[in-house]
């Protein structure tokens, strides 16, 4: 993950690429929170720049809707409505399932053997606490299915959705036992690829996202149910 310009010196990116980056991974790992005014001055002290390349980076990130710059307002980190949230499911859903029967086809032993294996570091996480690293391991996951399917365009649209989903995703397993079912899940999705069974896989892969769905469904009503009591 990434977590300071220091770790990008010995790249060849441009310095506002590299910057862009690093205020993308903070928006989607929640240390910049949706609403937050993320100041140019104070972002350019922190990184030891100018405010150019900061400007940069920020005009980039407005044109992926993480951020919005508003007149006379600033630079502000932006959020979803449940509603945007609920379509975001409803197209990852469309999606997915077209990914994992493309992945029946073409996935390859080496794609499986690390699909286990993050499988494997998921159940650790999971059982050591350990939300960002679970979070990490969950996208990377599904991302391995993505690059199995084999269609760089979906790809691409698939990356776009989790990192829009990935900003409220983690929260979902903090609901009572949705960790150790989401774990189940994904090791019956992958044995399915395995088996080639494309109809089991896109059914499994619907009912993995209908618990996630079901999971955030649960968490938005029982943070109504507290503000309602305050």
């Amino acid at each position: 993950m990434l977590t300071s310009l220091h770790e990008y010196q010995s790249s060849f990116d441009p310095i506002s690429d590299r910057i862009r980056q690093l205020i993308r991974q903070r928006i989607l790992d929640g240390t910049y929170k949706a609403g937050q005014r993320l100041l140019e001055t104070d972002l350019a002290k922190e990184f030891r720049v100018s405010r150019t390349p900061i400007r940069d980076a920020l005009r980039r990130l407005d044109g992926e809707g993480l951020v919005e710059i508003i007149p006379r307002k600033g630079v502000v980190v932006t959020g979803m409505s449940p509603d945007e949230v609920l379509d975001m499911f409803e197209l990852r859903m469309v999606l997915e399932t077209l990914a994992v029967r493309r992945a029946c086809q073409r996935i390859t032993p080496d794609m499986v053997r690390t699909l286990q294996e993050i499988l494997d570091q998921m159940d650790r996480a999971r059982r050591d606490n350990l939300e960002d690293e679970l979070s990490n391991l969950h996208i990377q996951f599904h991302q391995m299915i993505h690059q199995a399917a084999g269609s760089p365009r979906l790809y691409d649209m698939l990356s776009s959705l989790t990192d829009a989903i990935r900003r409220f995703s983690k929260n979902t397993y903090r609901v009572s036992g949705r960790d150790q079912q989401a774990m189940l899940e994904h090791r019956q999705i992958l044995k399915a690829i395995v088996d080639k069974d494309e109809e089991r896989a896109a059914e499994l892969t619907r009912q993995h996202i209908a618990a996630a769905k079901s999971a955030y469904l649960r968490l938005v009503g029982d943070a109504v149910d507290r503000q309602a009591a305050e």
